[in-house]
């Protein structure tokens, strides 16, 4: 599975202070456990920075970003990507281009926090905790069935 990363996620993974650290970490150790592809966008890494030095400071968020950065693939957010998002039924410009970076590196979900503004997404977005249930319903399931998805 494909999964895009949304801001929030990283940066309730990253912070162990923040309400849905713990969901987030779980959800992102569980996929790398099962070898699950986290994609994050080459324009989001500034903007994880610059959130993320304000809880961990200049050098604990360089490295680890760093880290971040070996566990993820990173994809460009193409000029095809902004022009598509100008025209998007989302709200929000900054998810309507992460939504078309997703859907161009052709990820199976986002994972976001942030559902509401992500609702008339045409890609598919589910947020950590739920991601967790999905997964473990889908290991409950009888042999045949998991072997149709």
């Amino acid at each position: 599975m494909r999964l895009f990363l949304d801001t929030n996620v990283v940066i309730d993974y990253a912070v162990a202070t923040r309400p849905d650290h713990a969901a987030a970490h779980d959800a992102m150790r569980f996929c790398l456990q099962r070898g699950d592809t986290l994609v994050l966008a080459t324009s989001q890494v500034t903007d994880c920075y610059y959130i993320l030095h304000k809880y961990l400071g200049q050098q604990e968020t360089r490295s680890w970003l760093g880290k971040l950065l070996q566990l993820c693939e990173l994809v460009p957010t193409s000029p095809n990507a902004y022009v598509t998002a100008l025209a998007s039924p989302l709200p929000d410009f900054e998810d309507a281009v992460q939504v078309e970076t997703a859907r161009e590196a052709r990820c199976d979900y986002i994972l976001t926090r942030n559902q509401r503004d992500y609702a008339t997404s045409p890609l598919p977005f589910i947020d950590p905790a739920g991601l967790l249930a999905l997964m473990r319903e889908r290991a409950q399931a009888p042999s045949a069935e998991r072997s149709e998805n």
